[in-house]
C-alpha cells in the first residue's frame, strides 16, 4: 500500500529565498598546486584525514572503553563525522555559512571536546600507548596502505564520464559541486531552478567538508574521495574483527580476515567467467586453430546475477567508483557496529576501573550512538531501519549479559531514546525531505537458488559452518540447545532419540517447550516450502533459526555473542529480501526489485563479511578435530576453492577496470583530475559523422569556476 503524507503536500521543494540573493561561498579550491599535482594532493589530503583522527583520538579513547583497542582506527571516522555535525548544523540553522571558517570552528571544538579527554584520562592513555604501540602502528600502515592502493588506481582511471560504464558519476559531480557552494542547508539543487536537493545529499557532503578543508578542485576531490572512504572501510572492519577476537595472539589475523571479508573480496562469479572461457576458448581452439579467452567483466556478469536486479559489492563500488550514498555510508556503517559492540561488552561485569567512569562519559558513550545511527539515515536512508534493529538486539544482549535477565522495559525504554535521538539530530533534514514513494510489496517471483549461491555462497558456507560447529559444542547449558546438539550429532537415531527424549523429560518449561514448537514450525515450513520449490527460503529459514537459537546461549563470551548476532542480523535482512521489496520508481515493472536488493545486499555483506571474519579460526579449528579424514579433507578443500573464487574478482576485475578510459582521447597517466579527459577527448553524438570535441566544454566550465563565484555555477 502506498502512504500518504497530509504534510508532503506543504513541502514545495523550494528554496527559502532566491538563489542569487545567498551569500557567496568562497574558497574552494586554495590549494592550486595540490590541485595540480597528484602527489601532493594525496600527501595533503591525507595528512587532513590523519588531522582529523588526532583531535578526535582522545575523545574516542574515552567513547570506546570496552573495546581491546580504544577505537584507535574508529576516530578518524569518528572525527569527519563529528565536525560534519557541527558545521552541518550551523549552516541548517544559518549560524554560520558552509565554509571553511566553520569547519575551522568545529575542528577547534573538536579538539576541546578531546582535551577534556585528555584531562581525565590521560595518563592512561599514555600507558596504553606505550604498551600498544605495535597494533596503533599497525591500524596506521594499514589505513595509509589502503588509502595509497586505491588512491594509485583512481590515478590509472581518474575519467569521470564513459559513454557506456560513465554510471552516475555526472550527478554526483554535479550534487557534490552544489553543495560545495550552498552556504545553508538543504543544499541547492543543480537540476531544479530555485528548488533544494530533496535527496539524503549528507554523504556527498561530508566529502564536501575534506575537499574545502585540502583546498583541492572538486574534480580532485572526488577521487581522493575513494581512496578515503576504502581505506576508512578497511580499518574499521579490522578494528571490529580485532575486538571480536577470542584468541589474543590471533587478533590481529582476526581483524585483517573481517577487513578482508568486507572490502576486499568479491563473489564467486569470477570463477565461473573463467570456467566458462576456458570451454569456449577451447571450443575456439579445436575449431579455428586459436586459443583466446573472452575478457572479464568485471561488471554485467559479477552484479546483475540474480536477474533484473543489482547486486554490488564493496570492492566492486569502490573500483566503478561512483560517489553513491550506499558507498558513502559504508565506514560509517561500521562505526556504528562498533559503538554498538562497544554498548554489548559494557554490559559484563565491570573492572574497577569501568566504575570511575563519570556521569559525563557515559553520557558522551550513550549519545555518540545516535549521532553515528543518524548519520546513516541522511546518508543512506535505507541503511537506518537495519542498524536500528540491530541497536534494540544489542540492547537486549546486553541487559542479559549484565545479570542473565531481559528487563523489557528497559530494553525498550533505551531503544526508543535512541531511535529518537537518531531522528531529532538530524531533524533539518527530514524537515525538508519528501519521500516520493513508499510502500511495501510481497516478493514474486524469488531468487533462484543458483543466483544466491553465486552471490552468497561463500559467505553461506562458512556461516553454516560457524553455525553447526557452535551448535555441536559441549558446553551448552541450555536445554533447547543441548536437545538440539543431540538432534544434529545422532541424525542417524533420531526416531529413538525422540523416544528418549520423551521417556527422559517428564516436565519442561514454558520457554522450552515454546522453542521445540517453534523447532517444528521452522521444520513444517521448510517442508511446505521445498513442497513449493521455493529452494532459496528452505535454505535461508534453518540458518536463521539456528543462529536465533545460539542468540540465547549461556557459554558463550560476550563477543562470540556479538559475532552471532551479526550473523543473525545479516541472514534475517537476506531472508527478508526474498519476502518483501521497498516499492519506489520501479514498482511494476520487472526491475521493481533493484534497489531492495541493491541497498540491503551492501548492508548484509558487510555483517556477514564481519562475522564470517570473526568465526574463520574458530571454524577451522573445529572442522581439524573432525575423526573422519574425509571429512576434514572435504571441508578445507571447499573452504579453500570458495576462497580462491571470491579472492579472484580483485585480482581480474582491477586491470579491466583501469582500462576502461574514455575511448576517444585520455590524457597521460598521472593526474588526478576526473575532467582532464575532456581536454583531449572526442564525443560522437548522434552517429560516427558528428564529432564533439569536449575540450571547449572544459575551458568553459573551468573559466566558469575561477570567475564567477555564483551557487549556480
Amino acid at each position: 500500500p502506498k502512504v500518504t503524507r497530509p504534510e508532503a503536500a506543504r513541502k514545495t521543494l523550494l528554496l527559502e529565498q532566491p538563489v542569487e540573493s545567498l551569500p557567496v561561498v568562497r574558497g574552494i579550491g586554495w590549494n592550486g598546486l595540490a590541485s595540480r599535482r597528484s602527489a601532493i594532493a594525496i600527501a595533503f589530503w591525507w595528512l587532513m584525514v590523519e588531522l582529523i583522527g588526532v583531535l578526535a583520538l582522545p575523545l574516542s579513547f574515552v567513547a570506546f572503553r570496552h573495546l581491546k583497542d580504544r577505537g584507535y582506527i574508529l576516530a578518524k571516522t569518528l572525527g569527519w563525522a563529528l565536525v560534519g555535525f557541527g558545521v552541518w548544523w550551523l549552516a541548517s540553522l544559518r549560524l554560520l555559512p558552509n565554509a571553511l571558517p566553520a569547519i575551522t570552528l568545529c575542528m577547534v571544538l573538536l579538539g576541546a571536546l578531546s582535551f577534556w579527554a585528555w584531562r581525565r584520562r590521560g595518563a592512561e592513555m599514555l600507558n596504553y600507548w606505550r604498551v600498544q604501540w605495535r597494533l596503533l602502528l599497525t591500524n596506521e600502515i594499514l589505513f595509509t596502505l589502503a588509502f595509497l592502493f586505491f588512491a594509485v588506481v583512481r590515478i590509472l582511471n581518474p575519467d569521470l564520464w564513459q559513454p557506456w560504464y560513465g554510471g552516475e558519476k555526472f550527478m554526483e559531480f554535479a550534487f557534490l559541486n552544489a553543495i560545495l557552494r550552498s552556504p545553508f542547508f538543504p543544499p541547492y539543487d543543480p537540476y531544479f531552478a530555485g528548488g533544494y536537493l530533496n535527496y539524503y545529499y549528507y554523504g556527498q557532503y561530508l566529502v564536501s567538508l575534506l575537499i574545502k578543508l585540502s583546498g583541492v578542485i572538486s574534480s580532485v576531490g572526488f577521487n581522493l574521495a575513494i581512496p578515503t572512504l576504502f581505506a576508512l572501510t578497511v580499518g574499521n572492519a579490522f578494528s571490529v574483527g580485532y575486538n571480536l577476537a577470542g584468541n589474543q595472539e590471533l587478533r590481529k589475523w582476526v581483524g585483517l580476515g573481517a577487513a578482508f571479508c568486507v572490502a576486499i573480496i568479491g563473489n564467486l562469479t569470477a570463477m565461473t567467467q573463467i570456467i566458462s572461457g576456458l570451454l569456449l576458448a577451447g571450443l575456439r581452439g579445436v575449431l579455428f586453430g586459436r586459443f583466446k579467452m573472452p575478457p572479464f567483466d568485471y561488471w554485467d556478469r559479477s552484479t546483475r546475477v540474480i536477474p533484473h536486479t543489482i547486486n554490488e559489492f564493496p570492492y566492486f563500488s569502490f573500483l566503478f567508483a561512483d560517489l553513491h550514498p550506499h558507498m558513502i555510508g559504508l565506514p560509517f556503517t561500521i562505526l556504528a557496529i562498533a559503538l554498538t559492540l562497544n554498548l554489548v561488552l559494557g554490559g559484563r561485569q565491570r573492572t574497577s576501573e569501568e566504575n570511575s567512569d563519570s556521569v559525563w562519559e557515559r553520557l558522551l558513550r550513550f549519545l555518540l550512538l545516535p549521532v553515528a545511527l543518524g548519520a546513516l539515515g541522511v546518508i543512506n536512508t535505507w541503511d537506518l531501519p537495519t542498524y536500528l534493529g540491530l541497536v534494540l538486539l544489542a540492547f537486549a544482549l546486553q541487559s542479559y549479559l549484565s545479570d542473565r535477565r531481559l528487563h523489557f522495559v528497559s530494553i525498550l525504554g533505551r531503544f526508543i531514546v535512541v531511535a529518537l535521538f537518531s531522528l531529532a539530530f538530524y531533524w533539518p533534514f527530514y524537515r525538508y525531505y519528501q519521500a516520493l514513494h513508499v510502500g511495501i510489496g510481497w516478493v514474486k517471483p524469488r531468487s533462484g537458488i543458483q543466483y544466491v549461491l553465486a552471490v552468497w555462497g561463500f559467505f553461506l558456507f562458512v556461516i553454516a559452518s560457524s553455525l553447526v560447529g557452535q551448535s555441536l559444542r559441549n558446553r551448552a547449558r541450555l536445554g533447547l540447545l543441548r536437545y538440539w546438539r543431540v538432534l544434529l550429532g545422532h541424525l542417524d537415531y533420531l526416531p529413538h532419540v525422540l523416544d528418549l527424549h520423551g521417556a527422559l523429560v517428564r516436565q519442561t518449561i514454558g520457554g522450552y517447550r515454546l522453542g521445540l514448537w517453534g523447532m517444528l514450525a521452522v521444520f513444517l515450513a521448510m517442508l511446505i516450502l521445498a513442497i513449493l520449490r521455493q529452494w532459496t527460503l528452505v535454505a535461508l529459514l534453518p540458518l536463521v533459526a539456528i543462529a536465533a537459537l545460539l542468540l540465547l546461549r549461556d557459554d558463550a563470551e560476550p563477543e562470540e555473542r556479538f559475532t552471532s548476532l551479526l550473523a543473525f542480523t545479516g541472514l534475517l535482512t537476506l531472508l527478508g529480501c526474498e519476502l518483501f521489496y521497498l516499492k519506489d520508481f520501479l514498482g511494476g515493472s520487472e526491475w521493481r526489485r533493484m534497489n531492495t536488493l541493491f541497498k540491503f545486499y551492501t548492508q548484509v555483506w558487510v555483517l556477514l563479511g564481519l562475522a564470517m571474519g570473526a568465526a574463520l579460526p574458530g571454524i577451522w579449528n573445529w572442522a581439524g578435530r573432525w575423526r573422519s579424514l574425509g571429512w576434514r579433507i572435504a571441508w578445507r578443500g571447499m573452504f579453500a576453492l570458495l576462497l580462491a573464487s571470491s579472492a579472484l574478482y580483485p585480482i581480474l576485475a582491477t586491470p579491466a577496470r583501469v582500462q576502461q578510459r574514455f575511448p576517444k582521447g585520455s590524457p597521460p597517466i598521472g593526474t588526478l583530475d576526473g575532467l582532464a579527459y575532456m581536454t583531449v577527448g572526442v564525443y560522437n553524438w548522434p552517429d560516427e559523422r558528428h564529432p564533439i570535441e569536449l575540450k571547449y566544454d572544459y575551458e568553459a566550465l573551468r573559466w566558469l569556476w575561477g570567475n564567477i563565484c555564483l551557487l549556480y555555477t
